[in-house]
């Protein structure tokens, strides 16, 4: 197995989510794994291989930053994951904000209001109803200012 590791400081690892070789003939792989819990800030991943009983080797350590902006609005992870993710919003953001999930052909699938407080730059958002896998267009609109994100529920 190929277990993936992720840390705060780049020095404490704990594991987040374990993988299943494809081949071990020396052919090589691609592999991918989203973070569903992802933070913002700066945090570190490897990779932990297991060779045999009690015997792992570990990948080079890699530093990644979340995609935060002062003055635009994202979404992360993306693809999203458990009906959860991070909004990062512009300084100038608090108020009441309706939020509309809209599916690839154009149709409306999901509404909600949220409250941001401005006291902040991301706030971690559930979605309001149960949105099957594929891509959206998420709406964010307040006051006659709307603002459009392509995004892939898994």
């Amino acid at each position: 197995y190929y277990f993936v590791e992720k840390s705060e400081d780049g020095i404490q690892f704990g594991s987040i989510g374990k993988i299943f070789p494809k081949a071990n003939n020396g052919v090589l792989c691609l592999y991918n794994f989203t973070d569903a819990r992802r933070q913002p800030g700066d945090c570190y991943y490897r990779i932990r291989a297991e060779r045999t009983v009690g015997e792992s080797v570990h990948s080079n350590i890699v530093k990644v930053k979340a995609p935060v902006s002062n003055n635009e609005w994202s979404v992360y992870p993306n693809p999203v994951v458990d009906q959860q993710f991070f909004l990062s919003v512009p300084n100038e953001s608090k108020g009441i904000y309706q939020l509309k999930w809209n599916d690839a052909s154009g149709k409306l699938s999901c509404t909600q209001a949220i409250q941001l407080s401005g006291q902040q730059s991301v706030y971690k958002i559930f979605i309001g109803c149960s949105l099957a896998s594929g891509i959206y267009h998420l709406e964010i609109r307040r006051e006659g200012k709307k603002i459009s994100i392509p995004v892939l529920v898994k």
